[in-house]
């Protein structure tokens, strides 16, 4: 059957551009209504310090005297009015897409001055326009992280959970260099695996959101045992198994943590950066799909990830930006 659809594929390729366009526009207004629902909520945590740090800035800009509690920005701030999305077809065959989201609220900085060492010698020419809003790198990351903590996030969650399940005062636990389920499975294993993305509507709504009621106990047991087996696939080791049998926590004490389980198990899924080989938190192998190869063929040859993975680790409120190290004037 796999083979058949390729062959199809190949002979229609106008049809695989639109379903895959059409999946691509449709997960574009999903992720601008997600990024509105979580700007606006009060239960994503920093709300009102993210606006509060907005206040201050707006009554900088426009004078101590000004009222700002009436600006478009305070009644509609976090949604997402407007966006750019710009869909492609790579030369290795994936479809994606870019997108650019105009967002109330949102800090505007159009230059973050980084401290650089410059030479004795060396002339900098500033072409930055004198409209530009230019910030120092330690107030714009503290900007940009204040609004955008409550939506992007490199957490891992599952790392969390596992630590505290194998952490002792005598033994803490570190995971920073451990990886996730899918780096460990081999090709063939892996495309047996019901993963978390392909969860069916059912489960998801019943076990997960709570918005859908099943009219008998079959059909509940149902999802929570499809629930149990994507996550004893794809979940690390030591993921609660309490979460999908019934026990003495309450239906909602169930669902949000087998939210908090499920959104660790997808998260390490799709996030395809711990695979760099021979070492999954060092430089990946040359012939990996992330790598560049700088000075090839020669004895200064260096391999590094072009997404900058691994990362350092950054706690929160020690925030910075910094120049692309492959790409100039991109931070």
């Amino acid at each position: 059957m796999k083979k058949t659809f390729y062959e199809l594929a190949l002979q229609n390729p106008g049809v695989v551009a639109w379903y895959s366009a059409l999946k691509l526009e449709m997960a574009v207004h999903l992720a601008k209504e997600i990024i509105t629902q979580m700007l606006q909520s009060d239960v994503v945590p920093g709300r009102e310090e993210a606006m509060a740090r907005l206040e201050a800035e707006l009554q900088q800009k426009l004078g101590l005297e000004v009222s700002v509690a009436d600006l478009p920005d305070f009644q509609h701030y976090g949604y997402v009015d407007d966006f750019y999305a710009s869909l492609e077809w790579s030369a290795g065959g994936l479809i994606h897409t870019h997108i650019a989201f105009w967002i109330v609220g949102s800090p505007r900085i159009d230059k973050a001055v980084v401290p650089k060492e410059t030479k004795p010698d060396e002339v900098e020419i500033d072409v930055t326009p004198a409209e530009a809003f230019v910030l120092p790198q330690e107030r714009a990351a503290n900007l940009m992280a204040t609004f955008w903590d409550r939506v992007i996030t490199e957490f891992n969650v599952g790392k969390l959970v596992q630590e505290a399940a194998e952490s002792t005062e005598d033994a803490p636990v570190d995971l920073r260099a451990g990886v996730g389920v899918r780096s460990k499975l081999g090709r063939k294993q892996e495309r047996a695996t019901k993963t978390p993305e392909s969860i069916s509507w059912p489960t998801f709504a019943h076990c997960l959101l709570g918005d859908l009621s099943l009219p008998t106990e079959a059909e509940e047991e149902a999802c929570w045992d499809e629930l149990a087996a994507i996550l004893g696939a794809c979940a690390r080791p030591d993921w609660p198994k309490e979460v999908c049998t019934p026990g003495s926590a309450s239906v909602e004490a169930r669902r949000a943590l087998a939210r908090k389980t499920f959104v660790a198990a997808l998260a390490e899924w799709v996030d395809m950066h711990d695979l760099h080989a021979p070492f999954p938190m060092g430089p990946p192998g040359k012939d990996q799909a992330c790598a560049t190869v700088d000075n090839e063929h020669s004895a200064q040859e260096r391999c590094s990830c072009n997404k900058l993975y691994p990362r350092s680790c950054i706690a929160p409120g020690q925030e910075e930006i910094n120049e692309d190290p492959r790409r100039r004037d991109l931070y």
